[in-house]
């Protein structure tokens, strides 16, 4: 008779603060990196998504502030999680799909359950110690 137990601590996904693009990314010009230093990159990144610009799309100015204030945030804990991601979605009737990137390829984690008219598209890219949400990669998903 043998019985064997394992154990793993669990580390659920979440979205800190800024990380540089890896030089594959960063070269298609397809995503917009936002430059923050809180734990709150998932709500700059759904509100810049909302709320287009042409030049510096990656800031966070007084107006992108301003627009996140139009958003529902309650019950919302930053670094937000993927598990968190549906209660935000059903708050502000809108769809959240998050990708990952790794070892090259662009894969999906988390497709919304339902499709709404709005839809936001996310990058979770990681470094060893932080993950960080980034937004607006047209073209990427043709990688998967």
């Amino acid at each position: 008779m043998k019985l064997e137990i394992n154990s793993f601590r669990y580390v659920p996904l979440k979205g800190k603060s800024y990380i540089p693009l890896p030089k594959k990314l960063a070269d298609k010009t397809a995503i917009i990196n936002m430059k923050n230093e809180v734990d709150q990159c998932f709500k700059w990144a759904v509100t810049r998504a909302l709320n287009p610009v042409d030049k510096n799309a990656e800031r966070i100015d007084t107006t992108l502030r301003k627009q996140a204030e139009r958003l529902k945030w309650d019950g919302i804990d930053f670094p937000v999680c993927l598990q968190d991601i549906g209660k935000f979605e059903k708050s502000n009737d809108l769809s959240v799909d998050v990708f990952g990137y790794e070892k090259g390829y662009v894969c999906p984690l988390m497709i919304s359950s339902k499709q709404r008219e709005r839809v936001v598209d996310l990058l979770l890219i990681s470094d060893d110690e932080k993950q960080h949400y980034c937004l607006g990669f047209t073209g990427l998903k043709d990688e998967m």
